[in-house]
């Protein structure tokens, strides 16, 4: 957990040597840095953690909450226009066939690794949906969904990379998140490629997202068509015979 002590100054926080006022900064802070954001209000999110879980609470199906995730994919390409983006949705099973998870995973590039606020910044503003204008960070495709994963489970860990040397993770859950800093945050070392990957469980529903190809490339034709660079699968990535969704798609 991230936090500590803190005796921050009343409208100013001092950071690596330098005076913030309001939260004007994008420096890399540290777990003792993110509890001074706390105590003196400055943090950039919700004053009410728990709204960070509300969407279980939405009426959706289960095709409009896998589209939220599909969309952001589609937000950021119309931005970058013929910029590369595969992604994956797709569910984990237990021993007897259950699932018990979901993944929502891209090929990044993911947010720094080296500090949790880069991605804080973005992710805990809540009932904000967030679009990056960064073209080097198609990592943040996945945090614009939040309602959607709410309603899907209320356990969340997010494991992302830059792919130069690190990963970094993020866990989330509902019952403890009951403060700005109530979150698990750690970084390990990576050596493969840049992604960024949303895992979620404890699950509010089940049902897997391959049962909801030919819905989805229905909902999806005209931008399966207009975003040919954008490919989206809803297998794990790990299978050798996958097939992205394409227009008109009746594969069972």
């Amino acid at each position: 957990m991230l936090g500590g002590s803190c005796n921050p100054p009343n409208n100013l926080i001092q950071l690596k040597g330098k005076c913030y006022d309001n939260y004007n900064t994008r420096t890399n802070p540290t777990g003792d840095d993110i509890c001074r954001y706390v105590a003196t209000g400055n943090h950039p999110w919700s004053a009410d953690p728990s709204g960070l879980f509300a969407g279980e609470k939405e009426s959706l199906t289960y095709a409009e909450c896998f589209s939220e995730y599909m969309m952001n994919w589609y937000d950021l390409s119309n931005l970058h226009s013929g910029r590369e983006i595969t992604g994956h949705i797709y569910s984990e099973v237990d021993e007897n066939k259950k699932i018990k998870s979901y993944i929502i995973r891209d090929d990044g590039p993911g947010f720094p690794t080296d500090s949790p606020m880069p991605f804080m910044e973005t992710f805990l503003k809540l009932h904000v949906k967030n679009k990056t204008n960064d073209p080097n960070a198609i990592g943040t495709a996945g945090v614009g969904a939040k309602e959607a994963s709410g309603w899907l489970g209320a356990h969340w860990t997010f494991t992302w990379s830059d792919g130069k040397g690190k990963k970094a993770t993020a866990i989330f859950d509902r019952e403890t998140f009951t403060e700005p800093d109530k979150y698990h945050f750690d970084n390990a070392i990576h050596k493969g490629d840049s992604f960024f990957e949303i895992k979620i469980s404890n699950l509010h529903r089940q049902r897997a997202p391959s049962e909801l190809r030919d819905e989805l490339c229905e909902k999806f034709a005209s931008k399966l068509n207009t975003h040919p660079a954008v490919k989206i699968y809803l297998t794990n990535p790990s299978l050798k015979t996958k097939l992205p969704l394409i227009a008109d798609d009746q594969i069972k």
